[in-house]
């Protein structure tokens, strides 16, 4: 399908082979499209702040065949064979509006569902009018043949449309195949409601927990579009842009980032990771990456660490207080760090320090539980547990910053430190994955960015091409383990996270590797960064989302896998664009 590209004085057009797009409010909802729905992840979302909802499955109209998808970013129009539509999200409405250039029958399919519930009973819809809105009232209720009883209450969404035209009620189920989802080994199909067909030109779509709030949001939007748009159009031009893919990279995060954070990524990871977070705070303006981290000094739990998870989930995160304290540290190099949050580093530091000293390490070494490290699935190992190098660097770049907070002690602690992983990681050409653990993965390159002091230039040199030796992928990225491991998984597995942690390609590591690559000796590594930036950007543009960079890609061949627009591919771009422009 053809696909333009326009911002300001940037543009590019090409082809894509079954292309989706996403726009968000800002305020933790979003939209994700695609001209034939190919997932449950596919649709308009809506977050009540606790969870978050599908609602809206698809918008078409009759007889439309879509032949060209226009990206400029403030909003999207798709161009058929009648009609053309065109796609906006305010900020800060939970609404999506909806235009066409004449009017033309409109249908909305809906599927309101919890985004990661699968259950297909109890699900009550019923179509009122109110206030010159279209009102759909939403009733989740148990069922006892999913459930362990019937008609019990669970929640009620309701879903205004405020529109200029005709409303013909549909109401009937339609089974819904999903290509994507079959892909990834999930259900492959879905009934959902084909609700209702208007034929107009306008509509604004608002959902909410009370009928009178999502009246008001369609009502206003609907109202209001010009100011919406130029609102926002302000923020957008208030991004960094250089050129198309510094901007497209760019609005991506702006896409994930809210008043509370940075998501993951959408449309699976819509919470508030501390890793992913931290990492990718690397994007944001200072005085936002401070503000950022400062709610994070807060969370320093009983053993050193922060949560994983904000609201945290069972599996521990060994990496992300050094995360936080690596980003802080630079706030501080850069003198971006203010004099009132230098003292809230300063006290969360050494409580952290000497938390992890007692529980997490032992002779200076520090440890992690199974499943801590990025790193976090299970695929016939242990899940990196055990001594981990880019924990030990992390660790080593937390002691570095609290020398100069504090005390020479913490100056000690680190040469203590480097001691022992020079002599229980760094053998001939290879730095060690674990202590115990001499497998091939790409976790030397974060040990580099946090820690380049570990080594000397020579010494790193010899450890990246014999990592790259083992890891490289002619298509211009890194495996995530060894090519030659029993383990190894050329192709993405999808749901089934076997190929993972175990093969797959991620976009954020290649680009954090680019950048050390770059760091080390741009020069002589100038092949591999130039790989690995093109194939970014080619995700970034050219692969299945418009615009947004993908989570990962299989290793035998450049896919664009897992989640669409992932937080810290974006970040980690943006870096790698900076530096090497």
């Amino acid at each position: 399908m053809k696909v333009t590209y326009r911002w300001g004085k940037h543009h590019a057009a090409g082809d894509v082979d079954s292309p989706s797009f996403f726009l968000s409010n800002k305020s933790e909802g979003f939209c994700n499209f695609s001209v034939v729905p190919k997932s449950v992840y596919n649709g308009l979302f809506f977050s009540d702040g606790l969870d978050t909802y599908r609602t809206i499955e698809n918008i078409s109209v009759r007889n439309n065949n879509i032949h060209t998808i226009n990206q400029k970013f403030l909003f999207v129009e798709r161009e058929g064979s009648e009609r053309t539509e065109t796609f906006f999200m305010p900020n800060g409405k939970d609404a999506l509006l909806y235009e066409l250039n004449e009017a033309a029958p409109i249908t909305l399919t809906l599927d309101v569902k919890r985004a990661y519930d699968g259950r297909v009973w109890g699900r009550n819809y019923k179509v009122s009018r109110r206030k010159d809105c279209t009102v759909i009232k939403f009733t989740k209720t148990s069922d006892n043949r999913e459930d362990k009883a019937s008609d019990e209450h669970e929640y009620t969404l309701y879903i205004a449309i405020k529109h200029d035209g005709k409303l013909e009620k549909n109401m009937h189920w339609i089974e819904r195949m999903y290509d994507d989802d079959a892909a990834r080994g999930e259900t492959a199909s879905r009934w959902v409601l084909d609700a209702c067909t208007i034929i107009g030109r306008k509509l604004a779509i608002a959902t909410a927990k009370k009928e009178s709030e999502a009246i008001a949001q369609a009502t206003y939007t609907f109202r209001n579009a010009a100011r919406l748009k130029a609102a926002k159009s302000k923020e957008k031009h208030a991004l960094p842009h250089r050129s198309l893919e510094q901007f497209a990279a760019y609005n991506a995060i702006d896409m994930l980032t809210t008043a509370h954070g940075i998501h993951a990524g959408h449309p699976w990871f819509f919470q508030y990771w501390s890793r992913d977070s931290l990492i990718s705070a690397k994007a944001l303006q200072p005085a936002a990456r401070q503000k950022l981290l400062i709610p994070f000094l807060k969370q320093i739990q009983q053993d050193g660490n922060i949560p994983n998870r904000i609201p945290s989930s069972e599996i521990g995160a060994a990496d992300s207080v050094g995360w936080l304290f690596f980003r802080a540290f630079e706030l501080y190099n850069a003198k971006k760090l203010s004099s009132t949050a230098e003292h809230k580093v300063l006290q969360a530091i050494v409580k952290s320090i000497e938390l992890l000293r007692v529980h997490r390490t032992s002779k200076d070494i520090i440890y992690n539980k199974p499943q801590e490290t990025w790193m976090d699935t299970l695929y016939n190992d242990d899940g990196r547990f055990g001594a981990r190098i880019e924990i030990q660097a992390l660790l080593l770049a937390m002691y570095r910053f609290a020398a100069e907070l504090s005390t020479k002690r913490y100056e000690k602690y680190e040469q203590q430190l480097k001691k022992k992983v020079l002599k229980f990681f760094f053998e001939h050409n290879q730095l060690k994955d674990g202590i115990d653990d001499d497998t091939i993965r790409p976790n030397i390159f974060i040990a580099y960015y946090v820690y380049p002091d570990l080594l000397t230039k020579g010494e790193w040199k010899r450890v990246f091409k014999h990592a790259l030796d083992n890891l490289w992928l002619d298509w211009g990225g890194l495996s995530t383990l060894d090519k030659r491991h029993p383990n190894f998984f050329p192709e993405d597995s999808g749901n089934d996270s076997r190929s993972y942690h175990h093969g797959d390609s991620w976009y954020w590591m290649n680009n954090l590797a680019a950048i050390c690559l770059h760091r080390l000796d741009k020069d002589e590594f100038k092949p591999q960064i130039e790989k690995i930036k093109q194939a970014s950007i080619h995700n970034l543009l050219w692969q299945n989302s418009l615009g947004t960079p993908a989570e990962v890609s299989s290793a035998s061949h450049q896919t664009s896998a897992g989640c669409q627009n992932q937080a810290w591919s974006a970040a980690l771009l943006i870096e790698l664009l900076e530096i090497s422009k």
